[in-house]
């Protein structure tokens, strides 16, 4: 009778060890495929590959997909778009990049912002790495900002802050943003308790649009519409000076009005 126990569980055993290495064989992953949106000739596909390399023959049953996109974290300008488990062994990895819009000075240089402000570097040089043209500078005097706790990897911690959502909904109002302004400043009213928002651009007239958060942020659309539209309208040689004032007055009617002594 133990002889035969010891028959039937050595069985079980082969059996077992068996079905395991077919399950290993047949799950063990043979391609990672990487599928990339990117704009730089110059991006490193080589550093994807070797940060991705080490999955390959691992099992696929027992992967998580939260140890790829921890592989690929270090880099800022990859943004993970999906990592997907393809039964029975295959690993797709789709990668977009993030492109550089704006740049925060730092006492040591410039951290470089993508499109939704997450900062994808920090370099010596505010230089677009695509074309060489400078980035946007952002400047940001909200209470509570410090430009020391910045962090190559996350997302502005301002982000949520009125005066910043104002700001940003504004500037996505300008066609070519990117083209036609130099500077973005976010910063206290000098009267009353809210903020303003100042655009400086390329040619060097300003574009200030005031009280952008409070009671008065629901006007901001409003605003900034007003804006650009005197903008537009001013010739080449009035853009090179002046400032361009957008607000609400006492009667709740939006205005805009250009001041060429203003700088």
């Amino acid at each position: 009778m133990k002889h035969k126990r010891l028959i039937v569980s050595l069985t079980s055993l082969i059996f077992v060890v068996i079905f395991f290495l077919c399950l290993t064989s047949l799950f063990s992953i043979k391609d990672v495929t990487v599928k990339f949106t990117v704009l730089d000739n110059n991006i490193e596909y080589s550093e994807v590959s070797e940060n991705l390399a080490c999955f390959e023959k691992r099992n696929l049953l027992f992967l998580d997909v939260k140890e790829v996109e921890d592989k690929l974290k270090n880099n800022g300008y990859f943004k993970i778009e999906s990592v997907r488990k393809i039964y029975p062994n295959r690993l797709e990895v789709k990668i977009q990049e993030r492109v550089e819009v704006f740049a925060v000075q730092s006492d040591d240089g410039f951290y470089i912002l993508d499109n939704d402000f997450y900062v994808v570097a920090h370099k010596e040089k505010n230089e677009n790495r695509l074309d060489g043209v400078r980035n946007i500078l952002l400047t940001v005097n909200v209470e509570g900002f410090d430009t020391h706790d910045i962090r190559v990897g996350q997302t502005l911690s301002v982000v949520s802050h009125q005066a910043f959502i104002a700001m940003s909904n504004m500037y996505r109002s300008f066609s070519d943003s990117r083209n036609i302004i130099s500077h973005i400043l976010i910063a206290p009213s000098a009267v009353g308790d809210t903020y303003r928002v100042t655009f400086t651009m390329v040619e060097g007239v300003k574009i200030e649009i005031w009280d952008v958060a409070g009671r008065d942020f629901v006007n901001n659309e409003a605003k900034i519409n007003k804006a650009i539209d005197a903008y537009d309208k001013l010739d080449d040689y009035k853009k090179t000076k002046g400032k361009i004032l957008s607000f609400t007055d006492v009667e709740g009617t939006v205005r805009s009005r250009y001041d060429d002594t203003a700088n």
